[in-house]
């Protein structure tokens, strides 16, 4: 499955083997391989700079991506902090993100509480809608 995705950056053969693993240990891994190759794409585009992944690195590759949602962005965030754990296990010296760092999850959406005349309202208006077949 990772035959079809060829990394080119300087990260190229670790992605390449982590997504193999974890493709071997039957997981579809399809969002975070698409994480993984926008990683790879900056870092193949910004090769000056990118010679090696660091902070400052993580930081403009972090950059790219401000336009999504805060759960999104740390989500992307988080895959490339697992693969940067998983990458330690052979170069202790590389970089690891800090998840403090993180954008926040996103707050839960606080329950709206109806008052009873607006339920009222709610109601008169329902009850003067036209029956429809697919109701």
């Amino acid at each position: 499955m990772s035959s079809e995705i060829r990394f080119v950056s300087c990260l190229g053969p670790a992605l390449a083997q982590y997504l193999e693993l974890k493709v071997s240990v039957g997981l579809r891994f399809d969002t975070a391989r698409r994480v993984l190759l926008h990683l790879d794409r900056f870092l193949a585009a910004n090769a000056k700079e990118a010679e090696e992944f660091d902070a400052g690195c993580f930081a403009a590759w972090g950059r790219t991506f401000e336009h999504m949602c805060s759960g999104t962005r740390r989500s992307w965030m988080h895959t490339i902090y697992r693969f940067c754990l998983y990458r330690r296990r052979t170069a202790p010296e590389c970089f690891l993100p800090d998840p403090a760092q993180f954008p926040p999850r996103l707050p839960y959406l606080r329950p709206y509480i109806f008052a009873e005349e607006e339920i009222l309202h709610l109601l008169d208006i329902a009850g003067k809608l036209e029956p429809h077949a697919m109701s």
